[in-house]
């Protein structure tokens, strides 16, 4: 992990990678952002949500989907 500006929050933090369509489905996709944890966290939380994830067994959505909850999400005011 580096230091650098959360694509999200703006705040200078440690980064982590965020693939932005998830490798469980999109085993050949490699694109990523990179968010602080907390932001990280958040947004996988909303993905888990949308893919009405229970007993562990993720529903897969489509590319778009996964495009779209991103842009919302990065589009969102932060809490300072």
């Amino acid at each position: 992990m580096e230091k650098g500006n959360c694509l999200r929050c703006h705040k200078v933090r440690l980064l982590t990678q965020h693939h932005i369509y998830p490798r469980t489905h999109y085993k050949d996709c490699h694109e990523v952002v990179y968010l602080c944890a907390s932001c990280h966290i958040e947004l996988e939380q909303r993905i888990l949500s949308m893919e009405g994830s229970k007993k562990g067994i993720r529903h897969k959505l489509r590319k778009e989907d996964y495009y779209n909850l991103l842009l919302n999400f990065l589009s969102e005011n932060v809490d300072e």
